[in-house]
């Protein structure tokens, strides 16, 4: 019972939503207050259900929103991940690896990295282990762009993401400074690493 209430409660928010969408295409000129987020009032079963039924960039993105939406998803999270979290130093990429497929969850681009005005103006700003990084599509693929090495920023977002979900790194590609990837992996955490993809991207001459 306490579940079906809770299902028609998100259902009449995501109605009341489209419904103030509609209000504010058809009066710009008058600002409406937010609708409230009723997903944090939801019972812990349901709530706990819906998270697990969630995909891993789904519940990153969630998690940007405040510190509670991210302590809920730390807490009530218990579906195992089917795969491997790899750490991509090739192309600055987190995603999770299985033999059906190879989701991205999150791509790292420093603040030169070319970018559409299009994504610029959806771009949003987040905090990040207390640093302000910002957040925008690309090609399906959530994308933060940091200000300095993206490596750097690689790594922030790795220790973000294992901490979201608890889970250790895996995997990674690299195709340079290989021994220092696998070194920072391996001091921080306990877990050895299980595969390591070493690319080489030197293009072959004429001769």
């Amino acid at each position: 019972m306490t579940s079906s209430f809770s299902f028609f409660r998100l259902l009449f928010w995501i109605i009341s939503v489209f419904f103030q969408t509609i209000k504010s295409l058809l009066i710009p000129n008058i600002p409406l207050p937010p609708p409230h987020f009723p997903l944090l009032h939801v019972p812990y079963l349901p709530l706990g259900r819906i998270i697990d039924f969630m995909e891993p960039d789904a519940l990153v993105s969630l998690s940007f929103c405040s510190r509670k939406t991210h302590s809920v998803i730390k807490t009530h999270r218990r579906a195992p991940f089917d795969g491997r979290l790899c750490v991509s130093g090739y192309d600055n990429n987190l995603s999770f690896r299985t033999l059906q497929n190879r989701n991205c969850v999150l791509n790292v681009n420093s603040s030169s990295a070319f970018i559409t005005s299009e994504e610029r103006e959806e771009m949003e700003y987040v905090r990040m282990n207390r640093l302000h990084v910002g957040v925008y599509r690309s090609n399906g693929n959530l994308v933060l762009r940091w200000h300095g090495d993206p490596m750097g920023g690689l790594k922030e977002t790795t220790d973000y993401v294992t901490n979201l979900f608890n889970i250790d790194v895996s995997e990674i590609c690299v195709f340079k400074d290989a021994i220092k990837m696998i070194e920072w992996v391996n001091r921080r955490q306990k877990t050895p690493l299980k595969k390591v993809v070493y690319t080489n991207c030197v293009i072959p001459s004429e001769k």
